[in-house]
């Protein structure tokens, strides 16, 4: 047979949960806005304090199709190779790529063209 503790009257009392919710809310109500976040990129990697001159964008050479892999039908083998590019680099960004961005594929005979949508 368990014995039932007497009530702790000692003790003192702990806020509501909701008490402590609405001390956090007004804490960060009264806090100033935080300004926007910087959209700029980090600047360029500094040699002896100094800064760098910024390097022209490279312009890409050659790049070579490799192959990835469609699976099979419902997971049986037989997966299909297709042809497969990678483009990637800073020199993107510096053409005006940035992450994220939508774009616009044309494909021609023997040419592909990557462009960033009017607007």
């Amino acid at each position: 047979m368990s014995r039932r503790r007497a009530p702790a009257t000692s003790r003192a009392k702990r806020p509501a949960r909701r008490d402590t919710r609405t001390l956090a809310q007004t804490l960060l109500d009264a806090l100033p806005p935080l300004p926007p976040p910087d959209l700029q990129p980090d600047p360029l990697p500094t040699r002896r304090g100094r800064l760098s001159a910024p390097r022209r964008p490279r312009q890409p050479r050659q790049c070579t199709v490799s192959c990835t892999y469609y699976p099979g039908a419902h997971g049986h083998g037989g997966d299909q190779p297709v042809p497969h590019l990678r483009l990637s680099g800073l020199w993107l960004e510096q053409l005006g790529f940035a992450i994220g961005a939508k774009l616009r594929i044309t494909a021609q005979e023997g040419r592909l063209v990557i462009e960033l949508p009017a607007g």
